[in-house]
């Protein structure tokens, strides 16, 4: 279903370029009491949209933390950036595929890795239904 929505709407339009971490979420992240203090694990950077980031941030933060934090990460980014966010679903469905038949590799207890299917269906649901 990902790859049906994806192939005719790819490449989405861009916002200008920048330097991308290429796999942003909470694991990549290391905090100072409520500083952020670096940002580890670069090895899939690139140069792309910023969306790149903030669609696997999305899915990294409803994944470890659910759909509101997830939401008020996108609100507080969108508020706080010029970016052009009409592609975000492109981009959320492009995040999608890595973790897309995959979570059984992930060694997670069978709770956990329910829950982050579970979640990972929504997630590829919300951003579909932008094309229906």
């Amino acid at each position: 279903m990902i790859r049906r929505v994806l192939d005719p709407h790819w490449p989405p339009p861009l916002n200008d370029p920048c330097i991308v971490h290429g796999d942003v979420g909470p694991g990549n992240l290391l905090w100072r009491g409520n500083q952020l203090a670096a940002v580890i694990d670069w090895e899939d950077a690139g140069i792309s949209d910023p969306l790149l980031d903030v669609g696997n941030a999305r899915l990294e933060l409803l994944f470890a933390f659910g759909s509101e934090v997830m939401d008020i990460f996108t609100e507080a980014y969108r508020v706080r950036s010029e970016r052009d966010f009409s592609a975000l679903p492109l981009w959320d469905l492009y995040a999608a595929l890595r973790p897309a038949g995959r979570l059984h590799t992930w060694g997670l207890q069978p709770e956990a890795e329910q829950r982050m299917r579970t979640r990972h269906r929504s997630f590829v649901e919300q951003a579909h239904a932008h094309f229906h």
